[in-house]
């Protein structure tokens, strides 16, 4: 039972718990209870018993680690979000292609699960000061290509995207245009790869072009009259039938074409597969034939155009009675979407109204596409724990749509960050915002928990040091979300559309589910205090160990981990969620009243500042066993050497003394009266 309440049963309709001011009172062991009494039983009777009671709790262990495994990685019992209807949508077939493969630096795919997916490569061949000529190949988003610049110029999340990328002595460009006619079966897209030289006039380069199936269907492909160069790939793939994929070179200086079809079953592989095959064969183009692995089952197939600079192709794909754009007909619609995405953004944002120069302007488009551009569709499983679990489980098998906060170091779904991005992107296109929204709350399992990060795919796994790899059920991650909501909201107070009300009632029941997870399990030592778990009390090498589960991973809290300790931000998280809770429920008609109950003793101004305010220093804190007289040391006994956390004053319950965004929470959730001293003192 939770301490965290006042005794209320906060009720909904997507579960309850029970909070409760007091601590349940037990009697000391030696306590003997009324009309208790003595006797004597025999040897044989104890054994038996011992038995007995040995077999219960081996018997009640196995059910609690099955209960515990079975909830861990079921998903929980409400009418999902995204559901076949909203699947079958308009909306949802619109965006059904798109660049949902942000870890590349250009790439494609459709929304479902053991598809086909696309891509771009580049390679060339520099030469090292000892003579031999080093390859570059560049083709998933990496710190290390060192590239000038790579990302979207524009990007509307919906249908188009024009992007540029300096490499070397190069600059390439990617655009494209996703023109499904409505009502038409299938779908239909074109994208226009150009590289140009930044420099040298008789510069060359490989451009590469790959579709690789996840599923098991083969593909196939039409050769030129050539025969070295790929003019067409086609397959019937279950999940979307049949489809033909064209590349039409549009600009060409002295080209030689070469392709690869093989077997390769993992698409993180392909970058390290096409330098084998490459220095196999000693030359910058492919063998132009079947690379045969383990089967004659063409999974892979690579269009390779190289040649002097400049050099731009075209793709085209289309399904059903779909037509795509080419030629000169993709450029003047290339230039349509771009007007309409300066018109949309200045509609939005007014930052010409507002002043802002042409290039600041550009620079903040680009800020906004990149984060549009980044949202991305997975599936996969997760693999999680439990406190008390001996090995980690696979998570129910589910997609994703979602932004992801760095294309190179983080092209994965993260809780918290993406509460803010769907801030920006409600402002935008609240279509996209409620489809992400529900694919995030589609994530709870049966205990109402969301894990915080969300590695699905082999692609995804790719990226993932192993340590990283486990979400653990105890731990939380800032309901951010709930920021998008409390936007979408009114945004949706603005319309009053009969479809809007619909979608807060299939998301208020999740909402509630995850919530109840955050009261019940971050429960702190005291009556509405709320602490994050998963940090480290163990460790010696961390000056201050992190708290990755607040999305402030290194911000200084207290310095020695314990059950003692409680943390402001997530108090004030706690208080945004009801308050949101409350506003969701008045529009949908639902009670409210044991929300309002929480929210005004969680809001208590006097209770706030008893739990939280440091009266020395005028600041809100978080509390806990702290010192900040610390520091690291070389531990030189060590093989190799490390470096040690050296303790130079005890640490005491206090609050803690550091000062930042932490801090600052109650002033940012809005929770100080406008006349209090405490308002004062942290503005100053």
């Amino acid at each position: 039972m939770s301490r965290t309440g006042g005794g209320k049963k906060l009720k909904g309709t997507g579960g309850s718990i029970r909070v409760d001011r007091s601590r349940q009172r037990v009697s000391s062991p030696g306590a003997k209870s009324k009309g208790s009494s003595s006797r004597k039983v025999s040897l044989p009777f104890l054994i038996a018993s011992g038995v007995g009671v040995a077999l219960v709790s081996v018997l009640i262990a196995v059910c609690v680690r099955w209960a515990m495994t079975s909830s861990l990685n079921q998903p929980i019992g409400l009418p999902r979000v995204i559901n076949d209807e909203m699947m079958g949508g308009a909306q949802y077939k619109e965006r059904l292609w798109g660049s949902y493969r942000s870890n590349v630096y250009f790439g494609m795919r459709p929304r479902l699960p053991r598809s086909i997916v696309v891509g771009m490569a580049w390679m060339y061949g520099l030469a090292t000061p000892t003579g031999e000529v080093s390859l570059y190949i560049r083709h998933t988003c990496q710190h290390a290509d060192n590239l000038g610049r790579y990302g979207w110029g524009q990007h509307d999340g919906r249908s188009f995207g024009q992007q540029e990328i300096t490499d070397s002595y190069m600059k390439l460009s990617t655009s494209f245009i996703i023109n499904t006619l409505p009502g038409a079966p299938g779908e239909s897209w074109t994208a226009r790869i150009r590289a140009d030289s930044r420099s040298s006039e008789n510069a060359t380069l490989s451009l590469l072009f790959y579709v690789f199936n996840e599923g098991t269907e083969e593909l196939s492909f039409e050769l030129g009259n050539s025969g070295s160069t790929i003019e067409s790939i086609t397959g019937d793939i279950d999940t979307i039938g049949n489809f033909r994929i064209n590349f039409t070179p549009t600009v060409a200086r002295q080209p030689y074409y070469s392709y690869l079809a093989t077997d390769l079953n993992k698409i993180s592989l392909l970058s390290h597969f096409i330098e084998t095959v490459l220095k196999e064969g000693r030359s910058p183009l492919f063998p132009g034939e079947r690379y045969i692995f383990d089967s004659r089952k063409t999974k892979l197939v690579v269009y390779q155009m190289h040649g002097q600079l400049p050099l731009e192709f075209e793709v085209t794909y289309s399904s059903g009675e779909q037509v795509p754009l080419v030629g000169e007909r993709f450029g003047e619609e290339l230039a349509k979407y771009s007007n309409y995405f300066n018109k949309k953004f200045e509609e939005t944002f007014n930052l010409k109204e507002k002043g802002f120069s042409d290039d600041m302007i550009a620079f903040a488009q680009s800020a906004f596409s990149n984060l549009i551009g980044s949202i991305s569709y997975f599936y996969g499983e997760s693999l999680v724990m439990s406190p008390g679990m001996k090995k980690p489980i696979n998570y129910f098998p589910a997609p994703l749509y979602t932004g992801v906060p760095s294309r190179s170091f983080f092209p994965r779904g993260f809780l918290w960050d993406e509460g803010f991005h769907q801030l920006l992107v409600t402002q935008w296109d609240t279509d996209i915002v409620k489809d992400v929204l529900g694919h995030w709350l589609d994530m709870l399992n049966a205990e109402g928990w969301i894990p915080r990060e969300q590695i699905l795919g082999e692609e995804a796994l790719s990226k993932v040091p192993e340590e990283f790899v486990v979400q653990y059920s105890s731990n939380a991650n800032p309901p951010a979300l709930f920021l998008t909501v409390e936007a979408l909201v009114g945004r949706m107070e603005e319309t009053n559309k009969l479809m809007d009300v619909n979608y807060l009632k299939r998301i208020y029941p999740r909402l509630e589910a995850w919530y109840n997870w955050f009261i019940r399990t971050q429960k702190g030592p005291r009556p509405f205090t709320y602490q994050w778990k998963g940090r480290n009390g163990s460790t010696f090498s961390e000056l201050n160990p992190k708290t990755l589960t607040s999305g402030l991973d290194d911000y200084p809290r207290a310095s020695h981990p314990t059950n003692e300790e409680y943390h402001i931000d997530l108090r004030c998280w706690l208080s945004l969620a009801t308050s949101v809770l409350i506003k969701i429920g008045n529009i949908i008609k639902v009670p409210t009243d044991d929300y309002k109950e929480y929210l005004k003793s969680l809001n208590d101004f006097d209770t706030l500042n008893k739990l939280h305010w440091d009266t020395k220093r005028q600041v809100y804190s978080d509390y806990g066993l702290h010192t900040s007289s610390v520091k690291l040391v070389t531990d030189r006994d060590a093989n190799p050497p490390v470096e040690i956390r050296k303790v130079m004053k005890e640490p005491r319950l206090k609050f803690v003394d550091s000062f930042g965004y932490v801090n600052l929470f109650p002033f940012l959730m809005k929770l100080l009266p406008p006349d209090s001293f405490q308002l004062e003192a942290t503005l100053t």
